[in-house]
């Protein structure tokens, strides 16, 4: 199965090789999704499960979890979500990238090759309402640079802000520097 999205200003996302299994057993049970396919060069695995679909519908909370697994990155959420009232979340999310710069190329990012940093994880509390996505308890680890914190993100605005306090056990700042 091909399947074809449009993005941005008509940009054409083609996920091929689809195949895809959806289980909702009855009404009070949770309902799964895992699925395959390839996605601009890179084998991808999605995987959800939402606790109380009925309740998801209604607009109100139900335990949700996802898992996203592909070459250039993997993802995992597992918390409290409301689908409807701006996408409300509230769980813990862990995320790692072995490239930052084959991440961000992966997801149509223009960069210059050779300029943007390389290893990045981190696991947190992510908190979403509205605009702002609140990521407290963050450990953060880029190219061996380990971080704790907290960060905001806000969409509010044409271009995002993105504020918060980290604390690194060291810096190296010349893994950073080549990226500008």
């Amino acid at each position: 199965v091909r399947l074809t999205l449009l993005g941005r200003q008509g940009a054409r996302n083609v996920i091929s090789g689809i195949n895809a299994e959806l289980g909702w057993p009855g009404s009070n049970s949770p309902l799964t999704f895992s699925g395959a396919g390839d996605w601009r060069g890179a084998k991808v695995n999605l995987a959800a499960t939402v606790a109380k679909p009925l309740m998801a519908a209604a607009g109100g909370n139900t335990e949700f979890a996802m898992r996203l697994d592909a070459e250039p990155v993997q993802f995992e959420f597992d918390g409290i979500a409301n689908l409807q009232n701006f996408f409300f979340t509230d769980g813990k999310l862990r995320f790692e990238t072995p490239s930052m710069e084959r991440l961000l190329s992966w997801l149509g990012t223009e960069i210059v090759p050779g300029n943007s940093v390389g290893q990045m994880s981190m696991a947190a509390r992510l908190t979403t309402k509205d605009d702002q996505l609140k990521f407290s308890d963050v450990l953060l680890e880029i190219e061996g640079n380990k971080a704790s914190g907290v960060l905001d993100l806000s969409r509010a605005m044409e271009v995002p802000a993105l504020s918060g306090t980290l604390a690194f056990e060291e810096l190296d700042l010349a893994s950073f520097m080549r990226a500008f």
